[in-house]
């Protein structure tokens, strides 16, 4: 077997295959999330309209575990996002296939000399499957910084009205500062 096919086999083809089944994975897992979200949704002005039950404190339990449900489903799927991630994936596998198909019908650069097109099969997919990994690095570390940008300051100390100061040391106070004023001042030091 030529070289050309033991790289399409051994690296697109391969790539291609966990790419797909990723996606397919996560398109799952997306639909199911959306439709538990819908469904439990739905339910509670069903179970909260429709006195089916004799207990209200039955129906109060199962609207708020329905509504739990969903906020549950609904959460887990962005915090995972199996939707973003369907599509990545896809979007991927189906350029690979792409290249691919260019390369075996020898369409546009791939219209070269063999040597040349086999070196540029394995430059572009290479640098697809690198860019796709370093996309994924890039939004994990942004994902995980990204608390520390909501996070509250912390006062230094704590600062007390001064209609509850003690008496005599309210007019000596001074005024408390905001947090604009403490990050508009230079540092010093």
């Amino acid at each position: 077997m030529p070289e050309e096919f033991k790289y399409l086999n051994d690296r697109i083809e391969a790539q291609i295959k966990w790419h797909t089944d990723k996606a397919a994975w996560n398109k799952t897992k997306y639909y199911l999330a959306e439709i538990i979200t819908l469904g439990a949704g739905a339910l509670i002005p069903v179970i909260n309209v429709f006195d089916v039950l004799s207990n209200p404190g039955l129906i109060r339990i199962l609207s708020a575990s329905l509504a739990a449900l969903a906020v549950f489903s609904s959460g887990t799927s962005k915090l995972y996002k199996f939707q973003e991630n369907w599509l990545n994936f896809r979007a991927l596998a189906e350029a690979l296939r792409r290249e691919k198909e260019l390369y075996f019908y020898q369409v546009g650069d791939y219209e070269s000399q063999m040597e040349r097109r086999q070196k540029l099969l394995v430059e572009r997919i290479e640098n697809m499957l690198a860019s796709a990994t370093s996309q994924y690095v890039s939004i994990q570390r942004a994902e995980r910084e990204q608390p520390e940008a909501f996070a509250m300051p912390m006062p230094s100390a704590p600062v007390v009205p001064q209609s509850e100061a003690p008496v005599g040391e309210s007019s000596e106070m001074a005024p408390p500062t905001t947090e604009a004023e403490t990050t508009d001042k230079p540092a010093q030091g």
